[in-house]
């Protein structure tokens, strides 16, 4: 599944922000990057011809992983980032955590 996103006012130190499904929704999500596309040239009147050029839009279409957010705090997955000993470290609240199995997902 794929979202779109960028940086909080433009700036990278920012966190992302997410296009949602409704207001104080949940993430849209595309099951295609050119669905993600799609949806964007629908609503975004100055959108770059060229889908390369998102990013120096500050516009990002990637994939969403939701298991990644921190169970702590809620932040998003490009708030945490892998330690070495295999645990996930949240940018923002600063918790350590071990990352979900596709089975314990499931459940």
């Amino acid at each position: 599944m794929y979202a779109i996103s960028r940086h909080e006012h433009g700036i990278c130190l920012n966190p992302r922000e997410y296009v949602l499904d409704k207001p104080d929704g949940d993430v849209m999500l595309f099951n295609r990057t050119v669905d993600a596309v799609a949806y964007l040239r629908a609503h975004w009147e100055d959108m770059p011809e060229n889908t390369d050029e998102l990013d120096e839009y500050g516009v990002f279409i990637e994939p969403y992983v939701e298991h990644m957010r921190c169970p702590n705090c809620g932040s998003h997955p490009e708030n945490t980032y892998y330690n070495t000993d295999d645990t996930v470290y949240c940018r923002m609240c600063h918790h350590n955590f071990k990352e979900q199995s596709n089975d314990q997902r499931k459940q």
